[in-house]
């Protein structure tokens, strides 16, 4: 079994994935595949892809992608998507947030892990995931008005919330575009809490923004 710990939208043979958020409007394309020719493909398909705000009640948001976040390969051959469920950064569609792992050789959704409100509260804003080498465990973070940190027992399927002063949005934590602070459409600015993370290769360190080497055994 491999060690490394994998933290990209690379598979090891090669393959490039991508995501897009629905931030503003409907993307016509949640997750997909870079082919080699440059495409973009949906994945896993189709059908993962249809979710669209004007057909909200209509499409089941548990088995569909709703607003993708991240995606990131492991190295057991998945690809895992983290679906955080809230178009516009605004609130959560019911029964969306999720974390759907892809086996990249079935090309098939493997395992879908359901968010409650008790993980993914209304104002949350599910943003990375990182996984530990040996396949256990799951880091992510809430860069929401509840920016937290959270710890996920794969096997288990229980998750925690820790919520460390270092992850609570604040002053000189907001986003810049073309050396412009990014605004709201209404003139407020905008800060994001719990964002930047990453785990040493050997899975005994999780650092992100402000925080510096957490031991994993710790959390």
């Amino acid at each position: 079994m491999s060690t490394r710990s994998q933290e990209s939208p690379f598979s090891t043979d090669g393959r490039i994935f991508v995501h897009f958020p629905q931030w503003t409007e409907d993307a016509p394309i949640s997750v997909a595949e870079v082919t080699r020719d440059g495409q973009i493909k949906p994945y896993p398909d189709d059908e993962w892809n249809s979710w669209r705000n004007d057909k909200k009640n209509q499409i089941s948001a548990g088995d569909h992608f709703v607003c993708v976040q991240s995606v990131v390969t492991d190295s057991h051959g998945g690809l895992w998507v983290l679906d955080q469920a809230a178009p516009a950064t605004a609130s959560i569609v019911p029964g969306g947030p999720k974390l759907v792992k892809i086996d990249l050789q079935t090309n098939k959704a493997a395992r879908v892990i359901h968010f409650d409100e008790t993980v993914a509260p209304e104002g949350s804003y599910l943003n990375d995931v990182r996984f530990s080498p040996d396949g256990q465990y799951a880091y992510l973070t809430d860069s929401g008005a509840k920016g937290a940190l959270l710890v996920l027992n794969l096997q288990t399927c229980m998750a925690r919330r820790e919520r460390p002063p270092e992850h609570e949005a604040g002053k000189g934590c907001g986003d810049r575009t073309d050396a412009q602070a990014l605004r709201r459409p209404d003139g407020r600015g905008v800060e994001f809490a719990a964002d930047r993370l990453a785990l040493s290769a050997d899975g005994r360190t999780l650092t992100g923004r402000t925080l510096y080497r957490i031991a994993t055994n710790a959390l």
